[in-house]
């Protein structure tokens, strides 16, 4: 992957014609960026020291590379949305073809699909399957225990979402931290 974006970048780079300035601050972190080092809103600082803008191609490409990166990086893996969203798509299916049997099966009076199996499906990821599933081939929409315990799969499915995109896992590392001061 990398050698891909490194190869489309050495044919693209040089559309963007545009000064890019790298910066060194006091604990030796590299940034870069379209404005001169310690100036703000476009303004060159008036300080001793200024650093002179880098050699386009090259630089520029560094840049490039390194900002693509520190987007797809952020600790956590570059395949982890690829394996969750994969995950949420394949249990969505099974949940689907679940929920499909067990309407067959309840029509022609044959053993049907127990929901508690359901409930795992939808836990592992398949609630958005089980969402179409239920409206599509108005199955198991009516009864409300088995809806509450649906609906409460999606909500901490949706929450465990908020805490990792939103609040930066604040929620999940409390909870860790219980959990290892209990033990």
């Amino acid at each position: 992957m990398k050698i891909l974006l490194i190869s489309l970048l050495l044919l693209y780079g040089d559309i963007a014609n545009a000064k890019v300035f790298k910066c060194i601050d006091g604990n030796g972190l590299t940034t870069y960026s379209d404005i001169q080092c310690g100036s703000q809103d476009g303004q060159i600082s008036r300080s001793k020291k200024t650093n002179p803008p880098i050699s386009p191609l090259k630089n520029e490409l560094e840049l490039n590379i390194n900002s693509v990166w520190a987007r797809v990086d952020k600790g956590a893996g570059y395949y982890f949305y690829h394996i969750v969203f994969s995950t949420y798509f394949m249990m969505s299916i099974i949940c689907y073809v679940a929920y499909s049997r067990d309407k067959k099966s309840a029509k022609t009076k044959q053993r049907r699909t127990p929901e508690r199996t359901l409930h795992i499906y939808e836990f592992l990821g398949g609630w958005p399957g089980g969402f179409v599933a239920q409206r599509m081939l108005r199955h198991k929409n009516r009864k409300f225990s088995y809806q509450l315990s649906f609906w409460l799969i999606a909500a901490l499915h949706m929450a465990g979402w908020f805490d990792y995109l939103v609040l930066n896992q604040s929620v999940l590392n409390r909870i860790i931290a219980l959990i290892s001061s209990s033990t």
